[in-house]
């Protein structure tokens, strides 16, 4: 009886090792603080149709990242809502305006993760956006993002980062972020 206790216990304590192991490889490493005035690192999501999304094929758009998880998108529902009333679709296209809203698929275990990817290209057809996937983890990384908050970015037309705010954006900045969009888009109110 003893020894088969012992044969549980050795075969319980490979599973936890192992899940202990994975979790090291699937939970992206920090790397320096993003701050504006720094040039935006690279990235590549996946989109529609295992199809890439890469910040130089957006090379002269402005760029307004959400990164979050599933548990994290309505933190900065505020802010989403009224980028999405200040720019339409029409708007964002004539000002070159790029909303990449990315759902962080890289914190669960495979099969998992794939079954998230599929989950955020069906979530497309409910919203007018399309939504990228981040399955490796190096966006949030690279980005300073985290999964259990929300992180905004911008991106100016020449790949310089001009906004970062981990978190909720208070309700009463939510307005002069969305002028900053409007301003680096070139697309300023007119005098009246």
């Amino acid at each position: 009886m003893a020894a088969r206790c012992a044969v549980h216990g050795m075969k319980r304590l490979r599973v936890c090792a192992l899940l202990a192991l994975t979790a090291c490889f699937a939970v992206p490493f920090r790397s320096e603080a993003l701050e504006p005035g720094r040039a935006a690192p690279p990235f590549e999501l996946g989109c529609a149709e295992s199809k890439l999304l890469r910040l130089s094929e957006l090379a002269g758009s402005v760029v307004v990242m959400t990164l979050e998880s599933r548990d994290t998108t309505g933190i900065n529902q505020t802010f989403k809502d009224a980028l999405l009333k200040a720019f339409p679709l029409e708007e964002r296209l004539r000002l070159g305006i790029a909303v990449v809203p990315v759902a962080a698929c890289f914190q669960y275990f495979w099969p998992v993760n794939g079954i998230c990817a599929r989950h955020v290209r069906d979530s497309v057809k409910e919203v007018s956006l399309q939504l990228y996937v981040d399955m490796s983890g190096d966006a949030f990384r690279d980005y300073g993002a985290r999964t259990d908050t929300s992180t905004v970015v911008i991106i100016d037309r020449g790949g310089a980062v001009r906004f970062v705010m981990q978190g909720k954006i208070p309700d009463e900045d939510v307005d002069s972020v969305v002028g900053l969009v409007r301003t680096l888009a070139g697309d300023l109110p007119q005098p009246q």
